[in-house]
């Protein structure tokens, strides 16, 4: 209908209805994390850039529930990796990926 496929504009519409923050990360902070977990977040992180069309990028906007993954996937919680990769809400006004 408006040439997004239905289940990401599902996504939105329900994530914007919900009202859950969206943290911006620095990506140059990966590089605090060692090298199993700082490849292992790299890597999603370049899954939604790509997903985005963000290509190479030095910051990137995740979902709380992307926080939520990482941080299980990393054996941390979510509030420690969040202070680790330095996470700031997201406002309207920035345009980041």
């Amino acid at each position: 209908m408006f040439g997004v496929p239905a289940d990401r504009l599902l996504g939105e519409v329900l994530r914007a209805t919900r009202a859950d923050p969206e943290l911006m990360i620095d990506l140059t902070r990966l590089e605090r994390l060692g090298p199993a977990e700082g490849e292992l977040l790299s890597g999603f992180v370049q899954q939604v850039a790509s997903l985005r069309g963000a290509g190479d990028v030095d910051r990137i906007t995740l979902r709380v529930g992307d926080i939520e993954v990482l941080a299980s996937a990393s054996g941390r919680r979510p509030d420690e990796l969040k202070a680790v990769l330095g996470t700031v809400h997201r406002t309207t006004e920035q345009g980041d990926p």
